[in-house]
């Protein structure tokens, strides 16, 4: 299953930045939040930057880099993939 997200008329993207969490700073990412016939995931769209080989909670997980969108078209406007599976639907 793939969804996109549609806008109408001209739009203005504005990226996420850096904040701090205690003593650290967390990279740009975006919390997401997708819900199934069955299933329930949460989870964070990380970009690439530097910053994201010192996120704790990024390296805390098994496949950090399934959690970074993969560019498909650089430049401004540029289109990003990342994959979201439910196993449940």
């Amino acid at each position: 299953m793939s969804a996109a997200v549609h806008t109408l008329g001209p739009r203005r993207d504005i990226p996420p930045g850096t904040h701090p969490a205690s003593d650290w700073v967390r990279p740009p990412h975006i919390h997401v939040e997708v819900r199934g016939k069955f299933d329930r995931l949460i989870t964070q769209m990380y970009f690439k930057t530097s910053l994201n080989g010192r996120d704790r909670l990024l390296n805390s997980v098994g496949r950090p880099d399934l959690l970074i969108a993969q560019p498909l078209q650089h430049g401004p406007g540029g289109i990003l993939k990342f994959d979201i599976m439910l196993s449940r639907g």
